[in-house]
């Protein structure tokens, strides 16, 4: 198969990985590489790539970059819930215009205090440098990961696949997730980050459409410098300020 990126191009086996990929092109098409675009989809490094095409690299300099992170926090988050809180059950890790979220399934109702305690296990997860891997593979053998780790939100949405679908999980430490990606490529290259919230949302039937159960979902964000992250919390604290005053009034 046939790879363009810039002005080159070159000859590839099939099934080769973004990642041996660009080992092939020179190094100034190919430094700080986080992930790739095909087709204005973005790509994992770590994905196979099974035809010919154009590949358009992201690196931490490309708009796309903050999204990763912020799905990537996402995971983090729910992999700290998951630790200070061993009988939750979790549901969807994922990412919006202004940060990241994750919907749990708490055994009993959690407080804004416990934020800072989910904090620190995030800080902790972010210091031991996990790497964060990917692997593909059958519904079935996802269905047993997903039994293990004890999350029947994900097994149900697993089932709901067609058999020939091939399911992909991101892992980092002894934690893994349902997850198209793409992500970064280790824990500790989340840098400033703030859980600001929590709130009610419900669970959806997947058949039917209908709510089904009441969650919890906590959201957060993440910058890439200190002083991105300062700022937002400035205007985010007032605005916080000025709600309570009007509500009270």
């Amino acid at each position: 198969m046939r790879i363009k990126l810039g002005e080159e191009e070159q000859s590839f086996e099939y099934g080769a990985t973004v990642q041996d990929i660009l080992k092939g092109f020179s190094n100034e098409h190919t430094k700080g590489a986080v992930c790739c675009k095909i087709n204005n989809k973005l790509i994992d490094l770590k994905k196979s790539i099974k035809r010919s095409c154009t590949i358009e690299i992201i690196t931490k300099k490309s708009p796309e970059y903050i999204d990763i992170l912020k799905h990537s926090a996402s995971h983090i988050l729910e992999q700290a819930v998951k630790t200070v809180f061993p009988t939750v059950k979790c549901w969807r890790a994922s990412a919006n215009k202004i940060g990241f979220y994750c919907d749990f399934d708490f055994k009993s109702p959690i407080t804004f205090e416990d934020l800072s305690v989910i904090e620190d296990e995030m800080d902790k997860i972010i210091k031991a440098h996990f790497e964060i891997t990917r692997k593909e593979m059958h519904r079935d053998e996802a269905i047993e990961i997903m039994k293990e780790a004890n999350e029947p939100f994900k097994i149900e949405l697993i089932e709901s696949f067609s058999d020939k679908k091939k399911i992909i999980l991101y892992s980092q430490g002894d934690f893994v997730e349902i997850c198209s990606g793409p992500h970064i490529k280790s824990t500790d290259q989340i840098k400033h980050f703030k859980l600001t919230r929590f709130t009610g949302s419900y669970l959806k039937d997947n058949k039917f459409g209908i709510d089904k159960k009441l969650l919890t979902r906590i959201y957060g964000v993440v910058f890439e410098k200190k002083s991105e992250l300062d700022d937002f919390m400035k205007v985010y604290l007032e605005k916080k300020k000025r709600f309570r005053k009007n509500f009270i009034k």
